[in-house]
């Protein structure tokens, strides 16, 4: 009888301790990149790196650039660097390559939600054969 009792609990008790381990599956979730559009006042966007040297600190440095304009997928969530947030592209991972691939930054006030939006210039010059003037 004691036999019984004590496989019983022993039973009770990996059902337990697996049901416990297990819950987090599935309640993960990993956080879904969304669409962005660069924007910027000049014609091309800074895409940048974020390594870290030898004292652990990170150290941004510029990698690329992409045209302004461009559709990018970014995950929502900034990352900050001394004061600055930068925006994680998603981009796939080549699968033949054995060593870590860092991964590209724009910076978060890059990013606008429109294609309407990427062009920040204030003024723009044309030259013309003929004077134009401004109505009073």
């Amino acid at each position: 009888m004691k036999r019984k009792i004590v496989l019983l609990l022993t039973a009770a008790l990996v059902f337990s301790m697996l049901s416990l381990t297990s819950c987090g599956e599935g309640e993960v979730t990993k956080e879904e990149p969304v669409t962005k559009y660069l924007a910027s006042e000049t014609l091309e966007v800074p895409v940048y790196e974020i390594t870290q040297n030898e004292e652990k600190k990170d150290v941004v440095t510029q990698s690329s650039t992409v045209v302004r304009g461009s559709s990018l997928s970014v995950y929502p969530t900034p990352v900050v660097v001394d004061e600055v947030s930068y925006a994680l592209i998603d981009e796939p991972v080549p699968e033949d390559t054995e060593e870590e691939v860092p991964g590209h930054y724009v910076r978060a006030d890059a990013l606008v939600d429109s294609v309407e939006s990427t062009v920040r210039e204030k003024e723009c010059f044309v030259r013309t054969p003929v004077t134009v003037y401004e109505n009073p």
